[in-house]
């Protein structure tokens, strides 16, 4: 038999306020980063009217795409501080680091019912939620410069 419909359940992010900055060196850019771009992902419970922080952190938490019982989103709670890919798993409560890119933060997380779909450094890639594969994804780009021609 199919499994049980989850309960009606949606997320929110809620951004913290930033801190004051004053007296902190600029060598404290990352901290500030943290301190003014820093937001949660909470899910809400509608039946019961309860809302849980899945990523409770001083990091960056955001673009959460929601496949099967888990939930995917970007965050830079990792050493290097870096926004990669995160999965906080419904079932058991728990919160995996899914990519390790160090030199280029994911700036953008897209999903569909079975892969996920984001870019870094300039480039797309694709990962199969099944078995966290990841294959960057070819992109040519077209044109036959008539805009380029010049008109007399």
């Amino acid at each position: 038999p199919p499994p049980p419909p989850p309960p009606p359940l949606f997320f929110l992010i809620i951004r913290r306020p930033p801190r004051s900055t004053q007296g902190v060196s600029s060598a404290a850019s990352d901290v500030y980063k943290r301190q003014c771009y820093s937001s949660d992902i909470y899910l809400y419970d509608l039946e019961n009217d309860t809302a849980v922080n899945i990523t409770d952190s001083n990091a960056i938490d955001a673009k959460p795409a929601w496949i099967g019982n888990k939930i995917f989103f970007i965050s830079d709670q990792g050493a290097n501080m870096r926004l990669n890919i995160y999965a906080y798993d419904i079932r058991e409560g728990s919160t995996t680091q899914i990519t390790e890119f160090e030199d280029f933060d994911i700036s953008y997380l897209g999903a569909s019912s079975n892969d996920l779909v984001f870019e870094a450094g300039g480039e797309l890639f694709q990962m199969n939620i099944e078995n966290m594969d990841v294959q960057a994804v070819p992109v040519s780009v077209v044109s036959d410069l008539s805009g380029e021609i010049p008109r007399g």
